[in-house]
């Protein structure tokens, strides 16, 4: 009986259960549909206060006179992206709890009020969404180009909102003309203005406005006879108690003051913010304001009063910013003219996947503020898409930036091969022309992206007419495989095509990776620790330091890799010359299945314009690839006389060519009669070849040369010059031994044959 008695009681509960959802399935309430400006007025009246209302189309309220929800809101009104034009009075009178998303709003709202001073009516707060925000409310997503006229004692002029009390507003823009008449406003609380929300309250609550927009056609015009405080700014007019949070606002309008003999709090962003937990970040203020006769009126940046800790950006003269945060940094590139100067203030966090700057070629200055290099953190994308003229200086960059994730379509690499500027990954701008300037710029930021189909650079993708002074790439470059066309990966720059201009670097330095994976599928792929590519430019590179590592791990393709450039190359009727000075520390690594023309300079030069005078080798191992014959595949050997590099090259079938590259100090050795160097391979013990070479032989052939085939004359008199061992099997040997004889000190050293770093 027991049982029964349980299982009955389940049931009963189930019953209920079931009641209880079938219950709330038939009564939960449909969308209200509005398609046109009579529904707008009948349905909007009858519904009850918590209905859900949806746009259908664009209404216009046309001759209706006033319309407006009679109750206070506690539903949603989605407009769809829709607009409603016509409107004389605010769509609500107030927001209680509710949301309001997803519209625009034409119109014309006049009001004249007849209250006197002491009064509190709801009729001097004015608004276009609606006079009282409060409870919990929500507006989202909504542009408003209405224009307000007010007259009023102690108005709440809203652009948006009048009164807002626990509400929060989230992508509002206000493009519309404000002006307010204010009579008599001589006693406290005063006039409110402002074009998203005239004036918050919280006790103990939070109002949150983010990403709302005072737009560049929007204006403010104070006016009338008044002798008491009016607040007055872009978003806010003035907030008090509770958590006021405003973030990412923009003031792009203009704002127009005339009553001389009123007191102002004014604000760029906040007339005033006090007695609770305020702030304004990520914000931007840009927008002009205007002064009558005999006004007194100061603008702070952000706040007119209360508030003192504010971050964002602002400008500070024509087209002149200053950014204190990364934030106010985006909302800078977002709204600038291409031609401003962008001070960077102090080190900055930008936020998560800021957008590359797009609104044209960027032709102004982006620098710190003051003489110390300031950090930007976080970059996921190349600062700009295209600088042309314009400089980036004194600054530090961190992040990451993949582009191995995007598709063919994201990158356009279908639409339009060599052109599309997506194709083109670097840290600071994919392409750079007409003399834009690098400056002091230490950049650390990783880059991940195709080899083929994008040339990748670790400040620059592509350029041309272009200088970098002090520049430094500590940051790591990963290309991966790509079924496309040729590409080209420099540490510095990808590719650049210069016309015929000057492009120079002076006393810049790769200290980071250069990683290369895949089979390319037989296209060419042109690497360098400088630049991948040089076409048709007057080159000029002054103390380029090379520390850095490349790797190139390949099955397939023809590929090009230089310690400083990968080729340099011109049209048929056009000048490409190069001329290079610098150190070469770095370390080159081919895979063991790679098939590559490396040289610890530079790769190819089918300009035949290569002019490297002044350039030291240092350390630079290439290591365990297969090399095309005429390349320069090098190990290193160091002593205090002389540093020994050697190369393999095919030979005859189934031999190899070795050649060492000697450098050798022409002070050191002018004194002896004779030198010899002598190259001797063994394998378990027992010669297998031998070569020797007199050193100053070398010398007096060589001492004048600046370039001639593989042999330089490199800085500080030191000659480089190459000794050949010719059909040596590759597992012919274990190990080659360079020894220096005839009175010099006795230098040697071994090389295993497939030693990857040797030293």
């Amino acid at each position: 009986m027991k049982t029964v008695k349980h299982l009955s009681v389940l049931l009963a509960v189930l019953v209920v259960v079931s009641l209880f959802v079938i219950g709330f399935v038939v009564n939960a309430e449909a969308p209200i549909t509005i398609s046109n400006a009579e529904e707008f007025r009948t349905k909007m009246v009858a519904a009850n206060a918590g209905a859900t209302f949806e746009l259908t189309g664009d209404i216009d309220l046309g001759t209706l006179g006033n319309v407006s929800f009679p109750a206070n809101f506690t539903g949603t009104f989605d407009g769809k992206g829709h607009a409603i034009s016509g409107l004389t009075e605010a769509l609500f009178g107030v927001i209680d709890g509710g949301v309001v998303k997803n519209v625009t709003l034409n119109g014309f709202i006049n009001v004249v009020t007849e209250d006197n001073e002491t009064s509190n009516e709801a009729g001097r707060k004015i608004g276009s969404v609606a006079k009282e925000a409060i409870g919990g409310a929500e507006i989202q997503n909504v542009i408003s180009n209405v224009d307000i006229s007010i007259s009023a004692y102690n108005a709440n002029a809203g652009g948006i909102v009048g009164y807002a009390e626990m509400a929060t507003l989230t992508k509002l823009t206000y493009a519309g003309n404000l002006h307010v008449t204010c009579r008599n406003v001589d006693i406290a609380p005063g006039a409110f203005v402002a074009g998203i929300v005239a004036y918050a309250f919280n006790d103990g609550g939070v109002n949150l406005y983010q990403d709302c927009t005072f737009a560049k056609t929007a204006t403010i015009t104070v006016d009338g006879d008044s002798e008491g405080l009016i607040y007055v700014a872009s978003i806010l007019g003035c907030a008090e108690g509770g958590v006021n949070d405003v973030s990412r606002a923009l003031n792009d309008g203009t704002i127009t003051l005339n009553i001389a003999t009123a007191r102002y709090s004014f604000g760029g962003i906040s007339g005033y913010m006090a007695n609770g937990i305020s702030s304004i970040t990520g914000s931007l203020v840009a927008g002009s304001h205007t002064l009558g006769s005999g006004v007194n009126a100061s603008r702070p940046l952000f706040c007119g009063g209360g508030l003192q800790q504010c971050t964002g950006a602002g400008l500070m003269g024509t087209d002149s910013y200053l950014a204190n945060d990364g934030e106010g940094l985006a909302m800078v590139f977002a709204h600038m003219n291409p031609n401003a100067t962008v001070k960077v203030n102090g080190d900055l966090q930008l936020p998560e996947n800021m957008p590359t700057y797009t609104k044209g070629a960027f032709t102004g200055l982006l620098e710190s503020n003051g003489s110390q290099q300031c950090a930007l953190f976080g970059i996921t994308n190349p600062l700009f898409e295209k600088i042309a003229g314009g400089t980036v200086k004194n600054l530090i960059l961190e992040g990451t930036i993949d582009y191995s994730t995007k598709d063919e379509t994201e990158l356009k690499i279908t639409e339009n091969p060599g052109k599309d500027i997506r194709r083109k990954a670097a840290a600071i701008a994919q392409e750079a022309t007409d003399g834009a300037k690098f400056e002091n710029v230490s950049c650390y930021v990783d880059i991940k992206t195709y080899a083929t189909d994008l040339n990748a650079g670790g400040i620059v993708g592509y350029a041309k007419d272009v200088s970098f002074s002090n520049v430094t790439y500590a940051g790591n470059i990963t290309a991966i495989d790509h079924p496309g066309s040729n590409g080209a990966i420099g540490g510095m720059v990808g590719y650049i095509n210069a016309g015929q201009k000057n492009v120079s670097f002076t006393n810049c330095s790769f200290t980071g990776t250069l990683t290369v994976d895949g089979a390319f599928e037989n296209k060419e792929l042109y690497v360098g620790a400088l630049i991948g590519k040089v076409k048709n430019a007057l080159t000029n590179v002054t103390g380029f330091t090379n520390e850095g590592v490349i790797t190139v791990n390949t099955t397939a393709g023809n590929v090009f890799v230089g310690g400083m450039v990968g080729i340099n190359d011109k049209d048929s009727n056009a000048q490409s010359t190069f001329r290079a000075s610098g150190t070469m520390k770095g370390t080159i690594t081919l895979g063991k299945d790679t098939v590559a023309t490396a040289d610890p300079f530079l790769a190819k030069d089918i300009a035949g314009n290569a002019n490297l005078d002044s350039c030291v080798y240092n350390v630079s191992a290439f290591s365990n690839g297969k090399i095309e014959k005429g390349s320069s595949n090098a190990y290193t050997i160091d002593s205090d006389d002389f540093s020994a590099f050697v190369s393999a090259r095919a030979g005859a079938e189934g031999t190899t060519d070795y050649r060492f590259i000697i450098a050798a100090d022409i002070k050191k050795f002018a004194e002896y009669d004779n030198v010899d160097m002598i190259l001797t391979f063994t394998k378990g013990g027992e010669v297998v070849a031998s070569a020797t070479k007199d050193i100053l032989t070398e010398l007096d052939i060589y001492r004048s040369a600046t370039a001639a085939g593989n042999t330089y004359v490199a800085a500080d008199g030191c000659l480089l010059f190459g000794l050949v061992v010719t059909g040596v099997p590759a597992d012919a040997w274990d190990t080659v031994t360079v020894t220096l004889a005839n009175g010099l000190p006795l230098v040697s050293g071994e090389l295993a044959a497939t030693d990857v770093t040797v030293g």
